[in-house]
Protein backbone atom coordinates (compact mmCIF):
# COMPACT_ATOMS: atom_id res chain seq x y z
CA UNK A 1 0.00 0.00 0.00
CA UNK A 2 1.08 3.22 -1.21
CA UNK A 3 1.64 6.26 1.49
CA UNK A 4 0.20 9.50 0.77
CA UNK A 5 2.02 12.50 0.24
CA UNK A 6 1.50 15.28 2.87
CA UNK A 7 1.31 17.77 0.03
CA UNK A 8 -1.66 20.28 -0.36
CA UNK A 9 -0.42 22.25 -3.05
CA UNK A 10 0.10 25.36 -1.73
CA UNK A 11 3.70 25.35 -1.82
CA UNK A 12 5.87 27.81 -0.55
CA UNK A 13 8.67 28.25 1.58
CA UNK A 14 9.60 30.05 5.16
CA UNK A 15 11.51 32.76 5.35
CA UNK A 16 14.82 30.54 5.80
CA UNK A 17 13.86 28.41 3.05
CA UNK A 18 13.87 25.21 4.88
CA UNK A 19 10.09 24.37 5.75
CA UNK A 20 6.99 24.20 3.42
CA UNK A 21 4.56 26.38 4.67
CA UNK A 22 1.61 24.52 2.95
CA UNK A 23 2.83 20.68 3.77
CA UNK A 24 5.53 21.80 7.13
CA UNK A 25 7.57 19.48 5.72
CA UNK A 26 11.54 19.98 5.77
CA UNK A 27 12.90 20.42 1.84
CA UNK A 28 14.95 17.10 2.78
CA UNK A 29 11.63 15.42 3.38
CA UNK A 30 10.11 16.77 0.62
CA UNK A 31 13.52 15.68 -1.62
CA UNK A 32 13.48 12.01 -0.18
CA UNK A 33 9.61 11.41 -0.33
CA UNK A 34 9.65 9.36 -3.65
CA UNK A 35 12.19 7.12 -2.33
CA UNK A 36 11.79 6.97 1.22
CA UNK A 37 10.53 3.69 2.41
CA UNK A 38 7.09 3.27 3.88
CA UNK A 39 8.29 3.39 7.36
CA UNK A 40 10.17 6.73 6.76
CA UNK A 41 6.68 8.36 5.62
CA UNK A 42 4.55 7.06 8.45
CA UNK A 43 7.56 9.16 10.85
CA UNK A 44 6.99 12.05 8.55
CA UNK A 45 3.32 11.79 9.20
CA UNK A 46 3.84 10.51 12.70
CA UNK A 47 5.90 14.14 12.83
CA UNK A 48 3.28 16.86 11.44
CA UNK A 49 1.07 15.04 13.24
CA UNK A 50 2.64 16.23 16.60
CA UNK A 51 2.83 19.95 15.10
CA UNK A 52 0.67 22.75 16.76
CA UNK A 53 -1.79 23.97 14.18
CA UNK A 54 -0.71 26.57 11.97
CA UNK A 55 -2.29 29.20 9.38
CA UNK A 56 -3.52 28.54 6.38
CA UNK A 57 0.08 29.45 4.08
CA UNK A 58 -1.98 31.83 1.97
CA UNK A 59 -3.26 33.46 4.77
CA UNK A 60 -2.01 37.03 5.97
CA UNK A 61 -1.31 38.49 9.68
CA UNK A 62 -2.88 41.69 8.96
CA UNK A 63 -3.03 44.49 12.34
CA UNK A 64 -5.42 46.92 10.05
Amino acid sequence: MTVASPCIQQCKLDSAGQYCLGCRRSLDEIKAWSSSSDAAKHAVWQRLARLPPSAPANSTNSTN
